[in-house]
């Protein structure tokens, strides 16, 4: 797996834990041979240290985020508006990263702590009515933290 200068690392990740990514994946690529894009999530072998996660919801164990609790804000240059709160964000022992084919390689497109999380609805990258609709209904309950803002 390659990490190329479109890779996504900058959600407080250390060399160890990218490392760590780059072991995992080669010890078990195999598993998800023939997909387009795989996440993948994992907890923290305890040499790790913890990671921030900036996803609040039930997902990451708090009550959904009700709308009136919420914020649109456009982060880093993305052409849509993401679902924000002033709730803090927290550690997290858990780690998402996810691979795909880019120009015919296995690449490294993000890594973050926290479980795995939809693309947001405002992504121009979801390409089926499913995927939208699952977004939406994900979004509709979670945002990411204004103090976490990646």
């Amino acid at each position: 797996m390659k990490i190329i200068k479109e890779s996504h690392l900058d959600h407080g990740l250390s060399s160890a834990h990218i490392d760590f990514i780059m072991k995992h994946w080669a010890l078990n690529k195999s598993i998800f041979a023939g997909q387009d894009v795989t996440p993948i999530e994992v907890e923290l072998p305890a040499e790790l240290e913890n990671l921030s996660c900036g996803l609040v919801g039930p997902s990451t164990g708090f009550p959904a985020v009700p709308d009136e609790d919420a914020t649109y804000i456009v982060r880093n240059g993305r052409k849509w508006a993401s679902r924000m709160t002033a709730q803090q964000a927290h550690a997290t022992r858990t780690l998402t990263y996810i691979v795909g084919q880019y120009n015919g390689e296995e690449v490294l497109f993000t890594a973050y702590g926290g479980p795995c999380a939809p693309r947001e609805p405002g992504d121009t990258s979801l390409s089926t009515m499913e995927e939208i609709t699952h977004s939406r209904k994900f979004w509709a309950q979670h945002a990411l933290s204004i103090y976490f803002t990646v």
